[in-house]
């Protein structure tokens, strides 16, 4: 009889463990997936001023938009806005921690970029020029960035600041409705 209430008391302490190893796990991802993100982002190639963007760049952005459309809608909401809140008070960095997620969003969702007609999507307080039009004549929703053939590419450098209005958020929420995730399987990055 002893040996069976040992092996009981065993069986509860086990599943006591399980139960607090799980309750553990539950709350530190977030934070984990959080801080990974918040990471991600930070590592992506600023916009610059002119159109050249580098390899390694890109496949840092693919690689952080992967990461992004595997995580929770609303964690990624929270970390975007995170991310630039940290930034409010350095108004510099602030503009290039915007660009990094404007680009990033970009390469997240598939934005049509040859679009005929119909609004165009707001770029902040950023100059476009006549960089979204395509010599085609259509629209460019996914501006700065064209995708010829599966490869993207910038058709524009970063010029102006997005303004303090600029909620990477908000743009998030927007596109998950309004469009599909970019299928970034075939990217070779």
């Amino acid at each position: 009889m002893f040996r069976h209430t040992k092996a009981v008391l065993v069986c509860l302490a086990s599943v006591f463990a399980l139960v607090c190893l799980s309750w553990v796990v539950r709350q530190v991802t977030p934070w984990f997936t959080k801080h990974q993100l918040k990471s991600r982002i930070a590592k992506i190639e600023p916009w610059g001023p002119s159109t050249a963007y580098s390899q390694e760049g890109w496949k840092q952005l693919v690689r952080s938009a992967r990461v992004l459309q595997e995580c929770k809608p609303a964690l990624t909401a929270r970390v975007l806005e995170e991310y630039l809140q940290d930034f409010s008070s350095q108004p510099a960095q602030l503009n290039v921690a915007q660009g990094r997620a404007f680009l990033l969003l970009r390469v997240v969702f598939d934005l049509p970029d040859r679009a005929q007609g119909g609004p165009l999507i707001s770029a902040a307080g950023w100059k476009r020029g006549q960089s979204e039009l395509n010599p085609d004549g259509s629209f460019n929703q996914a501006w700065p960035i064209l995708w010829n053939q599966g490869h993207p590419q910038l058709v524009s450098g970063c010029e102006g600041v997005a303004g303090s209005d600029y909620s990477a958020a908000k743009e998030f929420a927007m596109f998950r409705y309004r469009f599909k995730l970019r299928d970034l399987s075939s990217q070779n990055f």
